[in-house]
């Protein structure tokens, strides 16, 4: 415009500003009365969405930006604080929200916790005690309690807000700290319905919500108060005010930029809306099964009727099938089910409804008879309340065949004489307790427990057998039906259903896939032979399944089968997909022989169950770093191992440098998130001749974030490292000592102990030892690997001096442990021996994790062609490829400038020897039917491969020197072969002209 004009650039700049500045009153106005309304907390984002929300005014956020910096409106900002963790820590009461801090799942999760603030002024503490609890879901403050004292009272009295508004089964989230860990907090929790979670110890992350709530009221109220202008009541009344306007006004992004009150009354209204649905959906069932009440049997049917007449009023068996869950329901669902009678019983309710029933009609297909069920929905409540009509029948003394004749038919033979049949173990459990048989061997069952739980209620509440009946009949269902004929897929109407409840595990998807829609002989046969087994692998001592672990294992194993790893979300579509293109495995019991082999394999490196010592010393170290990313491979070679395809030698060579691998990178701090690709692509560069060979070469080359840290790497970081989390330093000593131990002695119960003692306030004895600057030095060795050691007396060496702890009874001197021998003739413990012992216990650590030789000595070639043929014995494995060797050989011998080999292990490289240079030019890597050739140069410079026969491997762990690369096969190609190989060559010797003319 300056140009145009021909004015000067300063005078359109400044006529610019001038124009900005009129225009400044159209929204200085709004801008400072939105960010007086907002109590000076709002930011450019925030106050943005304000005025849009209350002004119906948009104003760019950086236009908003430069209107506050003129007017001079900063808000208050919460300063970030560096995380700090530590992993892997337990507490006796279990950490049941696992970090979700939206409450995905509806479980009402709430938040609560202490924090300190500064005494007003009639207060003489230093500090008064705030406790609240937040909503998950909502972000509401529910609640709080500010108090003199950090005591019981606190939480207890704070926790009746959360109890008044009658929540149903909650969980109340908080830190481990003591009011919460305390019993009489924890039974108030219970008595009110609900379930205390505490966090992880040292896991602030764990109780994220309700510590960033403090972090937001310290920031725009408490850190702005003169404390010692106010009083108790005062500041109370303030936290008051500042709740209700955060409640009410302040909205937030995480809840799409609405407030948590507004958020409440959403989620209100969403309940009202699935309501009045529900309704229209049971009104439509209830229609549509009457206007289709006269058709054929194979279509869909739905009614409603009471439980007890649906068990009665027909001659029909219910099957729970063979691929469906074991019974699960827990004390709490059985406690709701009854309450819901007492209810009826009270007379508050006329009826009460339980869900639906969905059955498949098997017309007398696969092994049923005419007129037999599946229950594929709703088997749970179901088999509940069969529980509590047998436990009336028993409690009440009553006659089985006169009450409840319909749950037994004698005139009929085996299991069809049960009207409802459970699958596995749980079918003889229920009939045992039909028939009143001996329960002794199945006191654990969940079947028994709540079949005695219903009896203690019953005798509790002591109704009379007839009122209990006539409520128990006032339980009404929804009975769907579903024909199945030809055109109708089990599975997909398994899948449909329960996608919309209770979501089935990927492994349940995966059974189901395997075993619906067979013969119900052979779906037995499988199930008991296959399936059972590789669930039973899974479980723990206490026989419960470890979902997680079969979950991994399930990825693991479509990891290999797909050669890529699938989304931890679509596990089972993979497995699906995998499953109908696949024709070595259509067959399910070929599928599930598979499965059961790599199962096995599987749990016996996870779960430690291998009988060889040596394998379990390394998988132990796998599953202690918990390096799930390695576990596919781990399969593969277990695998391969058990085909023969490698040596036990090999598979121990490779354990060990995959955890050497693991353990150097962990100690160098290199991210651990590159390991999923690293694995996954080792897995499809394994060569079956080179097996151990190609995996070192694959590891070795790795760069940046896939780097194998060498000797010298490893050495600094293990000397110089803080280990301040405690898990690494104790793996790496545990490890050490039982390497180097062969006394038997179980390393698991042992502490770690820091020699140099932890405590801030260092008794006279240790201050003198380390002289005037003993703080710093404490401060700088406290967590050195040289300062920690293992023993099992940790409490009782505590602040004890050095000489005390290596002589005392279980001290150093008599711990029996390798790990402490350096320590044996010391008689002062200073920063100077801490470094000795970190510099020993390397040069142990090194023996253990070694780096892998990637290649031998190198040996120059001679003019001594017997010792010359002797080295090549060692690559040429076939005529073919000694042929192929011959044309490339003698092309170098024809060269003007001397060319030479130097032999490694496992390839050969020829080198161009120019006016005291070298460079090599190409590295052959023999295989049983071809040569594998790396050519020394750049792709872009690379012209005569018209074919494009060779690929780009610079970005991939190779063996040789170059980025390029390409297959000899036949004598065929042979001028083809040795013209790429001509420009190679003269591109390294121009290379070479270049640098000597530099």
């Amino acid at each position: 415009m300056a140009n145009l004009f021909n004015l000067c650039r300063q005078t359109v700049s400044k006529n610019k500003r001038n124009e900005y500045l009129s225009k400044l009153p159209k929204y200085s106005e709004i801008i400072l009365q939105a960010f007086e309304e907002t109590k000076e907390r709002y930011g450019i984002e925030k106050l943005n969405v304000y005025i849009l929300q209350k002004y119906k005014k948009y104003i760019n956020p950086r236009s908003l930006g430069r209107n506050m910096n003129l007017l001079g409106l900063k808000c208050k900002v919460r300063q970030k604080k560096k995380r700090k963790e530590i992993k892997d820590t337990n507490t006796q009461i279990k950490n049941l929200v696992k970090r979700d801090y939206d409450d995905k799942e509806n479980r009402n999760i709430f938040a609560t916790d202490v924090s300190y603030i500064k005494s007003p002024k009639d207060v003489l503490e230093s500090f008064v005690y705030l406790s609240t609890i937040l909503s998950h879901k909502t972000k509401e403050i529910i609640g709080f309690k500010l108090s003199k004292s950090n005591n019981l009272d606190l939480v207890i009295q704070n926790l009746e807000y959360l109890t008044k508004k009658k929540y149903s089964n909650f969980i109340i989230h908080s830190d481990c700290i003591f009011q919460y860990a305390n019993q009489v907090y924890i039974d108030k929790v219970k008595k009110s319905n609900g379930t205390v979670s505490l966090s992880r110890i040292g896991n602030s992350l764990d109780n994220r919500e309700i510590e960033y709530w403090f972090g937001i009221i310290k920031t725009e109220l408490l850190n702005d108060l003169d404390y010692s202008e106010i009083t108790f009541d005062e500041l109370n009344l303030k936290i008051k005010e500042y709740v209700d306007w955060y409640n009410k006004e302040r909205i937030q992004s995480n809840l799409e930029w609405k407030t948590p009150q507004q958020t409440v009354m959403t989620l209100e209204f969403t309940k009202m809306l699935i309501f009045c649905v529900h309704v229209y959906f049971s009104f439509f069932f209830f229609f549509f099964s009457f206007i289709i009440k006269k058709r054929k049997r194979n279509k869909m049917k739905a009614n409603f009727q009471s439980i007890l007449n649906f068990l009665k009023n027909n001659n029909n068996n219910y099957y729970v099938p063979i691929f469906q869950r074991p019974y699960t329901w827990e004390k709490e669902q059985c406690e709701r089910l009854w309450n819901d009678i007492i209810i009826l019983s009270k007379g508050l309710t006329k009826k009460h409804f339980l869900g639906t029933i969905v059955n498949v009609f098997r017309a007398g297909k696969n092994s049923f008879a005419e007129g037999d069920y599946l229950i594929i929905d709703g088997q749970q409540r179901l088999t509940t309340l069969v529980l509590l009509l047998l436990a009336c029948i028993d409690e009440y003394k009553l006659d089985l065949e006169q009450e409840l004749q319909f749950l037994k038919d004698t005139r009929k033979y085996g299991d069809r004489r049960y009207k409802f049949i459970l699958n596995n173990i749980d079918k003889d459990i229920l009939i045992s307790l039909i028939e009143r048989s001996d329960l002794s061997k199945c006191q654990n069952s969940r079947l028994v427990e709540n079949f005695n739980l219903f009896k203690k209620l019953i005798k509790e509440y002591a109704l009379p057998f007839e009122t209990l009946k006539e409520c128990i009949d006032r339980l009404e269902i929804c009975i769907i039906e579903i024909g199945h004929d030809d055109t109708n897929d089990p599975q997909e109407v398994f899948e449909t259903i329960n996608s919309t409840g209770k979501p089935l595990t990927k492994t349940d998807l995966i059974r189901n896939n395997v075993l619906i829609g067979i013969q119900i002989e052979e779906q037995n046969y499988l199930y008991q032979n296959y399936w059972k087994k590789i669930e039973d692998l899974f479980k723990d001592n206490n026989f419960k399944l470890r979902s997680d672990s079969f979950e991994l294992f399930f990825k693991d194993y479509l990891t290999l089968k797909l050669k890529r790893i699938p989304k931890n979300n679509k596990i089972y579509e993979e497995f699906k997909h995998w499953r109908l293109f696949n024709k070595d495995f259509i067959e399910p019991e070929l599928l599930l022989k598979d499965i059961y082999k790599n199962a096995k394999i599987y749990t016996n490196f996870l779960f430690l169950r291998e009988k060889d010592d040596k394998l379990n010393f390394f998988f132990k170290q796998f599953v202690e770093l918990n390096n799930t990313p390695s576990f596919a491979l781990l399969l593969k070679v277990l695998n391969d191992a058990e085909n023969k395809l490698i040596d036990y030698q090999t598979l121990i060579n490779i354990l060990e440098i995959c955890i050497s691998f693991l353990v150097r990178r962990k100690i160098c701090s290199i991210p651990s998130s590159s390991l999923n690709k690293i694995f996954e692509d080792l897995i499809q560069k394994i060569e079956d001749e080179n097996y151990e060979q190609s995996i070192n070469n694959f590891l070795i080359n790795g760069k940046d974030s896939r780097e194998f840290p060498d000797d010298n790497k490893f050495k600094q970081s293990f000397i110089e490292n803080n280990f301040k989390q405690k898990q690494l330093p104790w793996f790496l000593l545990k490890n050490i000592e039982k390497f180097f131990n062969k006394t038997p002695i179980n390393l698991d119960l042992l502490s770690l102990e820091h020699i140099l003692p932890q405590n801030r306030n260092l008794n006279k004895e240790w201050r003198e030892v380390l002289g005037s600057e003993w703080k710093s030095k404490q401060e700088n060795y406290l967590y050195k690997i040289g300062n920690l050691t293992l023993t099992s007396y940790n409490s009782e060496m505590s602040d004890k001096s050095f000489d005390e702890k290596k002589n005392m009874k279980n001290g150093f001197s008599d711990s029996g442990l390798r790990i402490n021998d350096s320590l044996l003739n010391l008689s002062k413990w200073t920063e100077q021996e801490i470094g000795d012992r970190s510099t020993w216990l390397f040069n142990k650590a090194i023996k253990i994790w070694k780096y892998p030789d990637q290649q031998e000595d190198i040996i120059e070639n001679s003019n001594n062609n017997q010792d010359n043929s002797n080295i090549l014995d060692r690559y040429i494995k076939t005529e073919k490829t000694e042929t192929l060797y011959h044309i490339i050989n003698n092309w170098f011998l024809d060269q003007p400038y001397e060319i030479k080999p130097t032999y490694n292990k496992w390839y050969f490289t020829y080198k161009l020897y120019y006016m005291n240079k070298i460079r090599s030019v190409i590295s052959i890597i023999f295989e049983k039917e071809y040569l594998k050739i790396i050519l020394n140069m750049k792709d872009k410079y690379l012209k005569s491969d018209e074919l494009n026969i060779c690929e780009y491997i610079g970005n991939k762990g190779h063996w040789g020197n170059g980025d390029l690369q390409f297959k000899f096969k036949d004598t065929s190609s042979k001028e083809y072969i040795l013209k790429i190989m001509q420009e190679c060559h003269d591109y390294n010797l121009i290379y070479i002209k270049n640098k000597i003319d530099d």
